[in-house]
Order: structure tokens, then C-alpha cells, then sequence
């Protein structure tokens, strides 16, 4: 009785038994979809395109080498420091000292020497041995000398000048209201005469200054004359050139 109970469990045994087709294979493993990375600018890139477009627009509201750090060289040498390779920058640079360029010639053009001068001091310090520049430098050297040519084969065709105008020492430091009326006078004289003038200034600073008052009041004629530096600033009246 006990091999039959023995045979049955066995029996039983293999009629649970599972088949090979029956296990279950390893889990599938679930597709995961490819994630492509997406492209950011990286941080250089960002500042380099802000720069860039800082310097563009400081160039088109003519700050082109001041104020201090907030001007279209500063910018466009920012760009080259991140990327030397960045054309943009490097002809942003070079219409910065055509721009200046121009401003000289048409200063020249219009007799506007000391004008001239004060462009090329502002421009060449950032340029420096540029044949464009230096070639423009001779040529306001050689405006100055036709200049001071004429006023003194005036002064020695004349003998003397037609009127001395003394300026104010004091009143003309602070560039007050008195003396801009004064200016203002000389220059409305010399529009109606085609007189020219001498202007004796303390420094080149100063003789500009004044040499722009008279230009100003003027209306757009053409102030003709020189300035000389001396220790009492006034104002000579010449024959017209």
C-alpha cells in the first residue's frame, strides 16, 4: 500500500511540474525613448552677444571712444578679448577710425583746424602708427603752417592788426554769461566783415573754447584765423584773408 501512495505522488508530481515554455524569460527591458540634448549658448557666447550689440549701439549714438567704459572701442575690444576671431568686432574697430577720419577731413574742409587737432588727439591714442591717421596728421601740420602763413604776411602786409579785444581773465574761467555775449558780438562782426582773427588763449583748451563760441554764434560761417598761446587772453582783429 505504501509504493502505490508513493507512485501517485510522484505521478501528481510531474502533472504540476511546469514545462520549460511555461517560465517565464528574464522581464523585457522597456525601450527608452533617446533624449537629444538641447543646444544652449554658453556663457562666453551670451556676453559676447551682448557686448556686441552694446558696442553697436553706442556706435550708432556716436560715443565712439568716450564716455569712459561705456563707448564702442571699449565694447568691440571686449568682444576680440572673449573672441579674437569675431569679425563683427574687428570691423566695428575699423569703422570707428574711418568715422574719425571723416570728421577730420570735414573739419579741414571747413578751416575748423583746432577741430581737426582735438579729433586726431582723441583718435590716435587708440590707433597708433595708422597710415590713414598719419597721413591726416601731416595734412592738419601743413593747414596750421598755410594758416599762420596768411596771418603773418597779414600782420607785416598791415603793419597792425585792425582791433585788439581784451578778454576777461576771470569771467572767461568761468565761461560766464558775460563773455559768451562778448564772443557772441565778435562773431557777428566777423560774419558781416569776412574779418579774420588771432586768438590769444592760456592754453589750447581755452583758445578751442573760444574759437567754438565764435564758431557757434557765427550761424555756420567760417571762422578764419589762428591760436596762439599767451598769458593774457584777448582777441586781434585781422584783415580778411
Amino acid at each position: 500500500m505504501n509504493s502505490t501512495k508513493r507512485e501517485q505522488t510522484a505521478s501528481l508530481d510531474k502533472s504540476v511540474k511546469p514545462s520549460k515554455s511555461d517560465v517565464p524569460s528574464a522581464a523585457p527591458e522597456v525601450a527608452k525613448e533617446a533624449v537629444k540634448p538641447v543646444a544652449t549658448p554658453s556663457v562666453q557666447s551670451r556676453i559676447e552677444t551682448k557686448l556686441l550689440k552694446q558696442a553697436q549701439q553706442a556706435f550708432r549714438d556716436a560715443r565712439y571712444t568716450t564716455p569712459s567704459h561705456d563707448n564702442a572701442y571699449d565694447k568691440f575690444h571686449s568682444v576680440l578679448l572673449l573672441n579674437p576671431e569675431n569679425n563683427q568686432a574687428r570691423a566695428g574697430l575699423q569703422a570707428i577710425m574711418l568715422r574719425y577720419a571723416e570728421l577730420i577731413r570735414t573739419a579741414l574742409k571747413d578751416g575748423r583746424i583746432s577741430s581737426a587737432k582735438n579729433y586726431m588727439q582723441q583718435i590716435e591714442v587708440f590707433y597708433p602708427a595708422n597710415s590713414l591717421l598719419m597721413d591726416l596728421k601731416k595734412q592738419i601740420a601743413k593747414a596750421q603752417q598755410s594758416v599762420a602763413s596768411r596771418v603773418r604776411q597779414q600782420e607785416e602786409k598791415q603793419g597792425n592788426f585792425v582791433e585788439e579785444i581784451r578778454l576777461p581773465r576771470m569771467e572767461l574761467s568761468a565761461k560766464s554769461s558775460e563773455v559768451t555775449k562778448l564772443l557772441a558780438e565778435i562773431a557777428t562782426r566777423l560774419q558781416e566783415t569776412k574779418e579774420s582773427v588771432l586768438i590769444y588763449a592760456r592754453n589750447d583748451k581755452e583758445g578751442r573754447w573760444i574759437y567754438s563760441q565764435l564758431k557757434s554764434a557765427a550761424q555756420g560761417y567760417r571762422v578764419r584765423g589762428d591760436i596762439r598761446i599767451a598769458r593774457s587772453p584777448k582777441i586781434r582783429i585781422m584783415p580778411p584773408l
